[in-house]
């Protein structure tokens, strides 16, 4: 079966939407949801509905491309396209995976996308293995921008921040581009409860329930308990 992906496009200038567009056509695996010349309006339908490929321009009125990235909370493949060289290396310290210079010939960008495609793949395929196994998850860390498996038993606790969640383990932690209900869906329910809206913990690491939080053995880390989310303990 063939994998299909979701695109948007993100660029103040019609003619480069229209170029990236007769691309794109040519990937009969690429359904393009939106194309958007206003950045603002685009954050909020890239929140709202999140796309796998984000082919995105730089310099455009009220907020720039790489500013547009840094606040989705997802790990969507970026993909920038701009007519400015001076911005390639703050673009890659956003993840991307590359960066075009308009006008783009069809070989370049076919390259770029395949990458990301190829990319997209092999996460996925790390993602369908830690739902078998369910002893260990890939996360990409935000800072060292690399994949890591983290043994499922090492897990104490993952809060949920606006762009990101944390996961916290013994001696250290990791930040990374995902949703919490999204990781949620690879964690086995026997052995995590969601307290909060924004905090799951290992059950085995509850010390104590309090009438408003939760408290965590060694760390004594005090996790604010919800009150819909106390029957979950049951």
């Amino acid at each position: 079966m063939i994998e299909l992906f979701t695109c948007a496009i993100v660029d103040d200038n019609p003619e480069s939407i229209e170029n990236l567009c007769e691309h794109l056509s040519l990937f009969s695996n690429i359904e393009i949801v939106y194309k958007e010349s206003d950045p603002l309006i685009a954050q909020q339908k890239l929140l709202e509905k999140p796309v796998d490929l984000l082919f995105v321009d730089i310099e455009m009125p009220r907020m720039s491309g790489i500013q547009l990235v840094q606040s989705l909370p997802f790990d969507q493949k970026i993909i920038f396209v701009t007519a400015h060289e001076h911005y390639a290396v703050e673009s890659f310290e956003t993840d991307a995976i590359d960066y075009l210079l308009k006008p783009v010939p069809f070989d370049r960008f076919a390259k770029a996308t395949h990458k990301a495609m190829h990319l997209f793949n092999m996460e996925n395929v790390y993602q369908k293995a830690t739902k078998v196994k369910n002893d260990y998850i890939y996360f990409k860390d935000i800072e060292r921008k690399m994949l890591e498996k983290v043994e499922v038993e090492d897990i104490i606790y993952i809060e949920a921040q606006r762009n990101y969640i944390t996961v916290y383990r013994l001696h250290n932690h990791l930040q990374v581009r995902k949703k919490l209900a999204v990781v949620m869906e690879d964690l086995p329910d026997e052995l995590f409860v969601q307290v909060h809206r924004s905090y799951v913990v290992a059950r085995k690491m509850i010390k104590k329930v309090q009438s408003i939080d939760i408290i965590l053995k060694y760390s004594e880390k005090a996790i604010p308990l919800g009150r819909k989310y106390r029957r979950n303990l049951n």
